[in-house]
């Protein structure tokens, strides 16, 4: 009998090998991501600072930057500020950009398209590295699974929302695929090939971005300890993998800055530091890997990985506080008190929130250590590795920073997917017609949307249609789009045919740089201390004369301003203390901030607010001359 189009292609999706299911979920989740009224593409806005960054580092190499130049210039000016993202990941973004360019589409347009198109193309080659990272756990007809587990890790799939275009979905896929090659060499420690792809993979994740360090440290403390219990067995994949990470992190310093630039020390961005940490690593495996003895092996790796440990922390303490320990400790308080995703889950939400949603990845940890315990053989080493690595990302995630959480989702897919492959096959060991089919559905729910919708959603608060429950990816309405002002600040009328300084609040500056030709003097970077601390206090002050001087000192001829202002600008206040009095007119409390006046039109002489109409929630004043 001849099955039906429709028949064929759901047995192509929901049976194995399950052919058509990634492409279902990569289409659900386009779909989720831009017909959701809430999206921020479709307001025609990228999800976050850096993706506006990113675009406008590009947009200057595509014009004539040099390779090596990292300076935005239009940043803090007349100085300039360091933007620590690489080139490397700008290459495919320039390519896309090029190739809208080619139509005829301005630059800026050309540049929107490609952080529409761009992160797509990257959720397709993630769940095509899940699945082939996933073939040493699952058998072949299962793999595709990985894709259906992994639509409901709502942290990860943010990495690769339209629009989002920064590091960290290219990060993740690296990861993934270092996570897959190293099993593969932990399986076959007689293919070199496999260590060798280990240390490349993980030497270019972290000269992308250094928020990859802990999950080389994680994966290279494994392989070592993994070369010193096999011995001889393993010393051929281990040494290779230790020179590999160490060589190749060199060779993306050469390529990443000028020579001259080469040997500076700087644990804030991709430099000599980090090659430095990769040799001491590559030291350890060689070491290990050239003595047979077993009792030796332990005593030289320990001593060996404790002795530089010691001395690569002596020569570099703030790296014990993480990538961003040398940061300036104003703005490290100003940023890590302010951004939600830079605190940890154990302070920055509460108990019930904390337990709800780490319900998906301890089940998935569960999992792993059940399998862990009934593994024989390499299969142990698989499930040490995924266990260890899924522990060290919840750790981090509660008592670390809290962004760290999508890679606690990350590496519960794998184990998940491993629980509904073999629960399915017990099913139907132990079960024939109905109850199968209700013990199948409970599976089904178990790895995905029970913990992490069903439940949810009870605790959320919200109608189950506006919740997370829809739209895995939904976003808050944005209450400050900057899209007429950009019309505005293009204008031949007001301001298009100049290049002016503004002075704005610290979230704004790479999406102003963006919109228009002017130059902004706060970004969210630790780079841009000087820029940021200007910022903050010109906005928090309570005193005119000195936002006066501020303003002058960097030569801002324009203060844009969103009326919906952080609470940091509020010096530690919540606002409301406003009062009307009997002639109407508003009157202000005495620690009223400078942002607060100029909310309620109470701006001092030196400034002039400009009328425009339909300019929304946004405000502009002209910095008048000195007489």
């Amino acid at each position: 009998m001849l099955k039906s189009p429709f028949t064929r292609l759901t047995k192509s999706i929901f049976c194995q090998p399950f052919t058509g299911l990634p492409a279902v979920v990569w289409g659900y989740f386009i779909f989720c991501a831009l017909f959701n009224p809430y999206s921020s593409i479709l307001q025609g806005n990228l999800p976050d600072t850096d993706d506006y960054s990113y675009l406008n580092q590009t947009l200057d190499w595509l014009q004539g930057q040099s390779w090596f130049d990292n300076i935005q210039h239009r940043l803090a000016p007349p100085d300039g500020v360091a933007i620590h993202f690489t080139r490397i990941i700008q290459i495919p973004i320039a390519v896309l950009i090029l190739l809208f360019k080619l139509t005829g589409i301005p630059w800026t347009g050309a540049a929107t398209l490609a952080a529409v198109v761009w992160p797509p193309l990257l959720l397709a080659a993630f769940l095509i590295s899940l699945r082939w990272a996933a073939a040493l756990f699952l058998p072949r007809e299962w793999t595709r699974i990985t894709s259906y587990i992994s639509l409901f890790c709502i942290s990860l799939l943010f990495l690769f929302l339209p629009g989002h275009l920064d590091h960290h979905g290219v990060e993740a896929i690296l990861v993934i695929l270092a996570f897959g090659s190293a099993v593969r060499m932990i399986q076959h420690p007689d293919c070199v090939k496999w260590g060798v792809w280990t240390g490349f993979l993980l030497a270019l994740a972290l000269a992308i971005a250094l928020e990859v360090l802990p999950w080389l440290l994680v994966i290279s403390s494994f392989i070592g300890m993994w070369l010193m219990i096999k011995g001889r067995i393993a010393a051929r994949a281990g040494m290779t993998f230790g020179l590999t990470l160490y060589l190749a992190s060199a060779f993306f310093l050469a390529i990443y800055k000028r020579p001259e630039a080469w040997f500076e020390a700087d644990i804030l961005s991709y430099s000599i530091v980090y090659v430095i940490l990769t040799a001491c690593i590559a030291i350890c495996c060689v070491g290990v890997a050239l003595i047979g003895r077993a009792w030796l092996r332990y005593f030289v790796g320990t001593t060996l990985s404790l002795v530089l440990a010691a001395v690569f922390f002596l020569n570099f303490p703030d790296l014990i506080s993480g990538p961003y320990g040398a940061m300036d400790k104003e703005l490290a308080e100003l940023f890590f008190g302010n951004i939600s995703e830079a605190a940890a889950l154990i302070e920055s939400h509460s108990a019930e929130f904390i337990i709800v949603s780490m319900l998906f990845p301890l089940l998935a940890l569960g999992a792993g250590l059940v399998f862990l315990y009934k593994s024989k053989g390499n299969d142990c080493w698989l499930w040490s590795l995924s266990v260890y690595l899924l522990g060290g990302a919840l750790i981090l995630a509660v008592f670390y920073q809290v962004r760290l959480f999508a890679y606690a989702q990350l590496f519960s897919i794998i184990p998940l997917a491993v629980l509904l492959h073999r629960g399915w096959s017990a099913v139907g060991e132990r079960y024939r017609g109905r109850s199968r089919f209700w013990a199948e559905i409970a599976l089904v729910l178990l790895v995905g949307p029970l913990p992490m919708v069903f439940i949810p959603a009870m605790f959320d608060g919200r109608p189950f249609n506006t919740g997370i429950g829809m739209f895995p990816v939904q976003r808050q309405y944005n209450k400050c789009e900057m899209h007429v002002l950009e019309s505005v600040l293009r204008s031949h009328k007001y301001y298009g045919d100049k290049s002016l300084v503004i002075m704005n609040m610290i979230d704004t500056g790479p999406e102003l740089i963006f919109r228009s030709a002017h130059k902004a003097i706060a970004a969210p970077y630790h780079s841009n201390v000087r820029g940021n601390k200007d910022s903050l206090r010109f906005f928090s002050t309570k005193n005119p004369e000195e936002a006066e001087e501020i303003a002058r000192r960097n030569n801002a001829s324009l203060i844009v301003m969103c009326r919906y202002i952080p609470e940091m600008y509020l010096n530690d206040r919540k606002p409301g203390a406003v009062t009307i009095g009997a002639d109407g007119k508003i009157n202000l409390s005495p620690d009223s901030s400078m942002a607060e006046k100029l909310i309620y039109h109470q701006n001092p002489e030196w400034l002039k607010e400009v009328d425009i109409p339909l300019l929304r929630n946004y405000m502009v004043f002209e910095v008048k001359s000195q007489p």
